[in-house]
Order: structure tokens, then C-alpha cells, then sequence
């Protein structure tokens, strides 16, 4: 039965870094685990309420690992939709959203809504410090918290986790407002949405240069997909003409929080990149790999994008770590092998660098605001 309970006293074994595809083999069913911690009232924790919502997992798996032997609170941890997230959904079709069934709810009486009781019941038998449910939503959100009463217990929590929040008061039957008149409740919210803007062409090539069957049969997996690919027989020339780009403007977009079009049509920033870019042709060409593009007609296409965000510029305003090693380090090291000098690829990099350092610092974003409300 997916809405049978189960109730532990410790973690399992592979709890900090099963994937969620693998979550079944975990949690074969949703689960409540009270922890052990020090001192204090306990912490109510809901995670995968909605199935496809993988942040809560992917914040308590690095928490839970960092304080293993130091729980500062103890903790009731509630895995809920365990079945939808074995499968990538929301919900499973014809099942109840396991976010609009708990005490509160207009749905009628079912197995989900008295699996949700029993949750309230068990981890309210004693005084909580707390109740917060770890979400991602759909959009390109900074991180929010959201409260279904204002209380000032309410307030406080969530202006913990952030500054920006928001009050709501339907639907019925979520976990936050479960919790209200119980104790401080809030739902934390991340941004958690991929979405796929730019770019239709994926050309397939061995790095041998030989063209086989899984050669063809990749290109033809493109197509019926929709997306337009080819077979091609210098396919590292091919990534060459991918790194020219993404080791200059990316950086530049980082440091500057620029996007292409501006920064291409600003001339100091414009000779940077093709300083930039002429170094790494200097290197790609003394590995063997050729340039069937200009370094003029690559800037002009990268200006044709228009406003857009790099990838690294995007990590900066997320505050996640850069993909500084595969983009820029690795030309560097490149460079090493094939005794050319890159400079202003170094200078860049060393600024770039910098920022990835204060990144890191800050990291996991969401752990820390969790555990400064939790702690």
C-alpha cells in the first residue's frame, strides 16, 4: 500500500546519497523518522509532498550528513510522495496530492488524508519547535517562504529563511496550515524549474572520427525528438567552436552580470573576448582541431542571442558554484601541454576564481536558511 506508514528512529544506510529515481528501494513506502538531537523541542520536516520537488531531498540528505553526529534539535523527518517520486511526477494520475490532504482538508476521507493524521498525531504528541515543508516551484524565483496565518511566530520563521514571503490562505489542506495554532509553520520555496531556451542543433560525432551505427542511430534519436542533428567526423573541432565561446563570455557575463548583447556591443568588454578567443585558438589548433567560423562571426553570433543570461551568470544570481574547471581550467591546463601562453584567459580566470570561492562560502543556500531556522 503506497499510503501505509512507516515510522523509524534512525536514518537508513544509504540515505545521504541514494538518487530519487532510487528512492523505492529506501523508502518503499512514505516514512516519518524521528532523530535524536541535543537539546530542545523537535523540528517538523516534510520533503517530496509533490513528487517532482526534489530540493527538500537533495537539502536534508546534506544537513543530516553535515550534523550526522551533532544533531543541534531532534528532527521528525516526513518523506511523503515516495511512489511519484520514483516515477518524476507531481502526483501519480488518480492518486490524491499529498499536499492538499492533511488535517484542514475539504477532500473527503480517504487513506492519504488518514496518513496525514496519523503524521499530526504522532509528531504533536509532544510540544514542536516548528513545522517546515521544503518545496521547489515551477518559476525563476529567488528563495521565498510562504504562511498561511500571521502570527508573529509565523512571521519571524519565515523572514528567517529569507525576506521575501507571502501569505496564502487556499487551497485547503496543506501541510503549513496543518500546523498553524500548533506551533510556527511555513513552506520554504526554492526555484526548481529547467527549462530548455535556446538551441535546436546537436551534432554527434566519435572521437575517433569514424562514423558507426550507434553513431547513426543517436543522430536519428535526435530527430525524432524534434531537434535537428547530424553525424560529423571532427567532432573535437566541433567542441572547440563550443568552448570559444563558453570560456569567454561566460566569465565576463559572471564578473560583469552582463548579458551576450551587452557585452558585445561594449568595446572593452568586446576585446576581451576576442583576446580571449584568440588565445584558445591558439590551443585548440596546436591539438590538431580547426575553426570553420571567424572569431568575428562567432562574437556577432553570440551578440545575435540577444539579452541573454549565460549559464554562469545565472549560477552567480542562483548563488551556485561555477562550472569554472570544465570551462576555463581545463583550456589553462590545455595550454600547459602545448607550451602557449593564454593571459588574459589566466587574468579572467584568476577574477572568476575569486567569485567561485565566495560562491562556495555560500553555497547550499537553501541548507544553510533551513538550518538557521532549524537550529
Amino acid at each position: 500500500m503506497t499510503n501505509q506508514l512507516a515510522v523509524l528512529s534512525e536514518l537508513p544506510d544509504d540515505f545521504y546519497d541514494f538518487r530519487v529515481s532510487n528512492i523505492l528501494q529506501v523508502f518503499p513506502t512514505p516514512t516519518l523518522i524521528h532523530l535524536k538531537g541535543k537539546k530542545g523541542q523537535p523540528l517538523f520536516i516534510s520533503i517530496l509532498l509533490h513528487g517532482n520537488e526534489f530540493s527538500g531531498l537533495k537539502t536534508m540528505q546534506a544537513l543530516l550528513k553535515k550534523y550526522a553526529d551533532d544533531l543541534p534539535r531532534p528532527v521528525y523527518l516526513f518523506i511523503g510522495n515516495v511512489l511519484a517520486a520514483a516515477s518524476g511526477l507531481r502526483v501519480i494520475p488518480c492518486q490524491t496530492d499529498f499536499n492538499r490532504c492533511w488535517p484542514g482538508t475539504d477532500i473527503e476521507k480517504n487513506d492519504a488524508t488518514k496518513m496525514m493524521q496519523q503524521v499530526v498525531n504522532i509528531v504533536t504528541e509532544k510540544p514542536l519547535f516548528a513545522a517546515i515543508d521544503l518545496h521547489n516551484n515551477s518559476g525563476f524565483n529567488p528563495h521565498y517562504a510562504c504562511i498561511t496565518d500571521v502570527t508573529q511566530d509565523n512571521y519571524h520563521i519565515a523572514a528567517m529563511f529569507n525576506h521575501i514571503g507571502m501569505v496564502f490562505r487556499s487551497p485547503k489542506g496543506v501541510s503549513t496550515m496543518a500546523f498553524d495554532g500548533i506551533c510556527p509553520a511555513a513552506t520554504l520555496e526554492r526555484d526548481g524549474r529547467i527549462r530548455h531556451v535556446e538551441g535546436l542543433r546537436f551534432p554527434v560525432g566519435e572521437l575517433d572520427g569514424a562514423v558507426r551505427d550507434r553513431t547513426v542511430r543517436l543522430v536519428e534519436l535526435f530527430e525524432e525528438s524534434g531537434f535537428k542533428s547530424r553525424a560529423i567526423k571532427d567532432i573535437r573541432s566541433e567542441l572547440w567552436l563550443k568552448v570559444w565561446g563558453a570560456v569567454s563570455i561566460n566569465p565576463i557575463s559572471a564578473l560583469s552580470r552582463a548579458t551576450m548583447v551587452d557585452i558585445c556591443d561594449f568595446d572593452l568588454t568586446r576585446d576581451v573576448i576576442v583576446n580571449m578567443m584568440r588565445e584558445v585558438q591558439h590551443v585548440a589548433e596546436a591539438l590538431g582541431a580547426s575553426f570553420r567560423h571567424t572569431i568575428e562571426k562567432r562574437v556577432s553570433g553570440a551578440r545575435a542571442v540577444g539579452a541573454h543570461k549565460t549559464s554562469m551568470l545565472q549560477n552567480v544570481e542562483s548563488g551556485r558554484p561555477l562550472e569554472l574547471d570544465a570551462l576555463m581550467l581545463s583550456v589553462i591546463q590545455l595550454a600547459g601541454m602545448v607550451d602557449i601562453k593564454v593571459p588574459t584567459v589566466r587574468t579572467v580566470y584568476a577574477c572568476v576564481a575569486l567569485l567561485n570561492q565566495n560562491l562556495i562560502a555560500d553555497a547550499s543556500q537553501t541548507e544553510k536558511l533551513v538550518a538557521r531556522v532549524a537550529w
